[in-house]
């Protein structure tokens, strides 16, 4: 089962889902909710910055406000994404 679970995971994740992007980055709904979850670590965070498991680089956007960040993701399509 895990194989297979593992499989699946990998076919959807591994292209960048550009549409995900826009929405977590702009949708006046949801952005704000998204800046405000991770305005309270700003501070404390030393530039150049590095993310784990990126993705498509939402939060690469929002950090990149306030420096360099650095994005690394299982997926390479996605963390050479075009979508931010």
């Amino acid at each position: 089962m895990t194989d297979r679970f593992q499989t699946l995971q990998d076919a959807y994740f591994v292209e960048p889902d550009a549409d995900h992007f826009r929405w977590t980055t702009t949708d006046p709904a949801f952005a704000p909710v998204e800046d405000a979850l991770l305005a309270p670590w700003l501070d404390a965070l030393p530039f150049p910055c590095l993310e784990i498991g990126c993705g498509e680089g939402t939060n690469l956007a929002r950090l990149a406000r306030r420096g360099r960040p650095i994005g690394l993701d299982r997926y390479p399509g996605k963390a050479r994404s075009r979508a931010c």
